[in-house]
């Protein structure tokens, strides 16, 4: 009868140290929502506002990208990027922003 008592005690010892030492999945973050990202692009706090306007944009939330192409085609918070500026010029014009569609006309009339 000792045995098994030692023996249990022993399964929930070890069971006890293998929860511990199980690592635990990282929570995700939630995504800010989009209204932040706007202001913090207001303020002209760039580093804040692009990753929140990248998560909107590549979620297909237009104002996301509109901004998102301005950065880079500005160069605020981000490197200038012209192949980056036409990739959400062109994701905001798909959904039918007239205002990308002419910058888009206009930046491959110019050439690449």
């Amino acid at each position: 009868m000792l045995y098994l008592i030692a023996a249990v005690a022993a399964l929930i010892l070890a069971f006890v140290i293998w929860q511990r030492r199980r690592p635990e999945a990282p929570a995700s973050p939630e995504p800010e929502p989009l209204h932040l990202g706007i202001k913090a692009y207001m303020r002209e706090d760039y580093a804040r506002a692009e990753p929140v306007l990248r998560h909107h944009a590549e979620a297909g939330e237009l104002k996301a990208q509109q901004l998102l192409a301005k950065m880079y085609y500005s160069g605020h918070g981000v490197p200038q990027d012209r192949e980056r500026y036409l990739h959400w010029l062109e994701q905001a014009a798909a959904q039918g922003d007239r205002s990308a569609k002419a910058r888009l006309k206009a930046a491959r009339k110019q050439g690449s």
